[in-house]
């Protein structure tokens, strides 16, 4: 480049970026502690800027910018969206920005995001990535190094994204939006741009595809982002990409690899023992749960897990050490340093700090009539949880306080709200042992902790439809567990609707729940679905009346109608009779064995997904059809066969049993009975 040239552009580029002198020193020292981490003294110093500048100042979109920047570094997201937001709403020409527009937008999509405001989040990310330049950090080089340009590399550039990293964001944002499809274009995008540092958008990218049940593509793409740099979090991706395609022992091994690169990586194991609990490996997945690193999740799903297998005395005792580690003593002050003095940094809900009025923010100036400067974090926290009863005198300083305030706080232990869980599963765990009086006790501390926990809530809907003295009770728990999609919540709500007289929509909504649920081995689950069918006998008896004198008067399609919709709330067992009484029925007879068009469509379409060895969407197809056609044999001889290629070998024995019932005279009974037998030991082969 002409020297004359090169002068003439730093000429420029130096005016572009000016800002005043006396400005760059104030400045550099909010950005100084921006980048040391002392957020609070940043937030406070670029306020200050932002006050003094308002909406007509030459550094007014620059200081707004700056003070969203720090609050969103110090996890302020709705603050940081305020500020941020401000930046381009004040703006004007004129005014100095250091040409920061990408970043403007980048930062602000960004908080959007945190905030789990999507949709707004990729807008503004992809307003970025428009504008956006690959390699910031190269903008100035060859430029001399004088002071703008110097405080710009600095502090700013560092600010600035790179145009492939904002369409990554925007893909984030978009696969959080569930717009898998959207996301993937813009991945290609960021991948297309930096092909070398492209393993998280492949990894990204598989998951939607995962979303979108391609899993071979999802395959494909999570391969990929292995093969450029292989991390933790895309092996979680890579097990559920499998676990979609129901291969068990592929999730688990993808998970064990997790666990190989980040020991500690909790989900992973928790993955791993879902898998084990749920080909019901019980004795597995504890012992993998006993691996796990010691968390309040862990613990929980560990109580699960013995809970499935009847161990209701060690779930309890389970019960009680989790909520022994939720008790916590102290005045309720959580704290961090900040210019060598703790500043109160959240409060405990109902401990005496929050009850006499200390607010986040407040800076402890002194502690048992002590210093508090250089105390450091580890010290303060004693000071503040000593003993229960001990007192805690303290000196604080508010802002807009002119003198220092005076608190004498007592010390109290009381349980933490997480003990919630341990309490609503300790419940029902009494409950179903027959200790009423405890279940009820401890349902009311769990539902008095957080009403909104789903264990508490559970807990606290049981206990209430032991109560007949009150209609409006078991009506409120209706309502709480109407809004659930969870199984062992449509359980508690079957048990409501019957308990509150309205028996047919009891009876409705426990068929909607999936037999793999409610036939499994699982001694906790078997307790509430065998009281929620025998809740619902009167039901099924004023049924199987109609049933038999449609019978009795030659109405065989009538019948069959009423059998499909008994079947679907009886045991296994029953289930299996009423099965067998069927195929008598319709023996010989014709036009019951029929198969509509609309099941038809199913089974053609499966046998298409059997051949291209998607077994589980065939699976899919095959359970449409038999809601259509349930006492069609075929079908469930065709599942059999489909759960078999799953190694769900459960499934595939309950199938094969209900084809024999409804057809026991097949020509190759004899083989299905032998292959019953071959499934039944390759189903103990699997649980060792």
């Amino acid at each position: 480049m002409p020297r004359l040239l090169r002068i003439l552009i730093t000429c420029l580029v130096i005016a572009a970026l000016a800002i005043p002198a006396t400005a760059q020193k104030q400045y550099r020292d909010g950005l100084e502690a921006l980048y040391d981490g002392k957020l609070d003294e940043a937030i406070a110093f670029f306020k200050k800027q932002v006050e003094k500048e308002k909406d007509t100042g030459k550094l007014a979109a620059h200081s707004s910018f700056l003070l969203g920047v720090s609050y969103f570094k110090n996890r302020q997201y709705p603050e940081a969206i305020q500020y941020l937001k401000r930046t381009e709403d004040v703006y004007k020409e004129g005014m100095h920005v250091y040409q920061l527009g990408e970043a403007w937008y980048y930062w602000l999509g960004r908080a959007y995001y945190e905030n789990g405001k999507y949709q707004e989040a990729a807008s503004w990310l992809k307003k970025a990535a428009e504008i956006a330049n690959m390699q910031p950090s190269t903008k100035y080089d060859g430029m001399p190094k004088i002071p703008e340009i110097e405080i710009w590399k600095k502090y700013y550039i560092p600010l600035v994204p790179s145009k492939d990293v904002c369409y990554y964001w925007q893909g984030r944002a978009l696969y959080s939006g569930d717009q898998y499809q959207e996301a993937i274009s813009a991945l290609a995008k960021s991948i297309e741009l930096n092909p070398k540092g492209a393993a998280p958008d492949y990894a990204l990218v598989a998951a939607c595809l995962r979303e979108l049940k391609k899993y071979d593509e999802a395959l494909a793409a999570v391969n990929k982002s292995l093969e450029l740099g292989p991390e933790a979090s895309t092996y979680m991706i890579l097990g559920s990409i499998f676990r979609g395609k129901r291969d068990t022992g592929a999730a688990i091994n993808a998970y064990q690899k997790a666990i190989g690169l980040n020991p500690s990586y909790v989900e992973a194991y928790l993955n791993i023992a879902s898998l084990h609990m749920s080909e019901e490996r019980y004795s597995a997945a504890e012992e993998v749960l006993k691996k796990a690193p010691a968390t309040s999740l862990t613990g929980i799903n560990l109580s699960l897990c013995l809970l499935a297998s009847g161990k209701y005395d060690e779930a309890i005792a389970l019960s009680d050490q989790q909520i022994k580690n939720w008790m916590k003593k102290g005045v309720g002050i959580e704290v961090t340093i900040v210019d060598k003095y703790p500043v109160v940094s959240s409060l405990l809900p109902s401990f005496p700090a929050q009850k006499e009025g200390v607010q986040p923010g407040d800076r402890i100036v002194k502690i048992n009539n002590k210093s508090a400067r250089d105390l450091g974090e580890e010290l303060v926290r004693q000071e503040l949880n000593p003993e229960a009863g001990s007192t805690v005198n303290l000196v604080i300083e508010r802002k807009g306080e002119k003198k220092p305030l005076n608190f004498v706080l007592t010390s109290v232990e009381m349980i933490g709200t997480g003990a919630a869980s341990n309490y609503g599963i300790k419940s029902l765990v009494e409950a179903v042992s027959g200790r009423l009086k405890e279940a009820q006790s401890d349902a009311a501390t769990a539902f008095n902790l957080i009403p909104e926990n789903p264990w508490a809530r559970r807990a606290e809907c049981f206990s209430r439809l032991f109560d007949q003295t009150s209609k409006e009770k078991i009506a409120e728990a209706i309502g709480w567990l109407s809004d659930s999609h969870d199984n062992f919540d449509r359980l508690l709500l079957t048990l409501a609707y019957a308990r509150g007289g309205d028996l047919e929509r009891a009876a409705r909504i426990y068929a909607a729940i999936p037999e793999d649920y409610l036939y499994a081995q699982n001694a906790f689950r078997a307790e509430f679905s065998k009281a929620a069918r025998e809740s619902l006998k009167p039901y099924l008896d004023g049924k199987l009346e109609t049933i038999k004198s449609y019978e009795s008067a030659g109405k065989l399609k009538e019948a069959l109608d009423g059998y499909a919709e008994i079947i679907e709330l009886s045991s296994a067992e029953d289930a299996g009779k009423i099965r067998k009484h069927v195929g008598q029925l319709i023996k010989g007879t014709a036009f019951l064995t029929d198969v509509p068009e609309e099941a038809r469509k199913h089974i053609i379409r499966a046998e298409v997904l059997s051949e291209k060895k998607e077994f589980s969407r065939a699976i899919e197809e095959y359970e449409g059809a038999k809601e259509i056609a349930p006492f069609y044999p075929e079908i469930y001889k065709s599942m059999a066969t489909m759960h078999e290629a799953l190694r769900e070998y459960r499934q595939a024995i309950r199938n094969l049993n209900a084809y024999l019932e409804l057809y026991p005279d097949a020509p190759e009974a004899r083989d299905m009975k032998d292959k019953i037998i071959k499934l039944e030991f390759l189903l103990e082969e699997q649980k060792k």
